[in-house]
């Protein structure tokens, strides 16, 4: 297994672990919901981008992703909705 795949499969878990907190639902459950979104398949295209993130950033994509339908970090969409701001991303999510 490589340092990607490794990294994948151990946020994969955590982001799991606390969306079954939040949601009170098993960490099966949790793990299948996470691995069938969106944001797992975004993990997937763009892991050199995410390396240094853990597991609270792709719980805040998820939950995003079902508030709104949009896999973007709430950092991202405040950046949509003030642009005024200026606020430059490190990653374009």
């Amino acid at each position: 297994m490589n340092l990607a795949q490794a990294y994948i499969d151990d946020v994969t878990t955590e982001t799991a672990k606390l969306i079954a907190k939040e949601e009170r639902i098993t960490l099966k459950q949790a793990k299948r919901k996470f691995i069938e979104s969106p944001v797992n398949s975004y993990l997937h295209v763009n892991i050199d981008e995410f390396l240094s993130e853990g597991p609270d950033f792709f719980l805040d994509i998820y939950n995003n992703y079902k508030k709104y339908g949009r896999v973007a970090s709430s950092e991202s969409l405040y950046s949509e909705q003030h642009p005024e701001l200026g606020i430059r991303l490190s990653h374009n999510h």
